[in-house]
C-alpha cells in the first residue's frame, strides 16, 4: 500500500514540474502557490514561538521533534 502511494505521490510530482518547465505560466501559479504555503509555515512558527515565549513556559516543538530545543533557535 505505501509502495502504490510513493509512486503516485512521484508521479503527481514529476507531472507537475514537467508541466511547470513546458508551460510557464503553470509554473508561476505553482511558484506563486508555494510561496503562499512557505510563508504560512514560517509566520505558524513565528507566533508559535512568541506565544510561548510571552507566556514563559516551555519550548515544546510541534510533533514531538527535539531539533528546535531553544527559543533563539526558533526565532532563527
Amino acid at each position: 500500500m505505501n509502495d502504490i502511494s510513493l509512486f503516485l505521490c512521484g508521479l503527481l510530482l514529476g507531472t507537475l514540474i514537467t508541466a511547470s518547465l513546458g508551460f510557464p505560466t503553470i509554473g508561476r501559479a505553482v511558484a506563486k502557490i508555494i510561496a503562499v504555503i512557505l510563508l504560512g509555515i514560517g509566520f505558524g512558527f513565528l507566533v508559535w514561538v512568541s506565544v510561548t515565549r510571552y507566556q514563559g513556559g516551555p519550548l515544546r516543538p510541534p510533533f514531538g521533534s527535539n531539533l528546535i530545543t531553544e527559543i533563539g533557535e526558533a526565532f532563527g
